[in-house]
């Protein structure tokens, strides 16, 4: 995720996804965290976890 350009938008689509485990969930909620900093625009689709919201 760290060669994703500034100013992207990233969709994270999780519809065919039976499980998720945490430490990808861990991932993802650091990787929304951090977005603000390279202007990333996220738009999550199909979750049914804890995952924050991008802001």
């Amino acid at each position: 995720m760290a060669t994703i350009p500034e100013d992207s938008f990233v969709v994270i689509n999780a519809f065919k996804a039976k499980f998720i485990d945490q430490d990808i969930r861990d991932v993802l909620n650091d990787f929304i965290e951090s977005s603000y900093e390279k202007n990333i625009k996220i738009e999550i689709e199909g979750f049914n976890y804890n995952l924050k919201q991008p802001a």
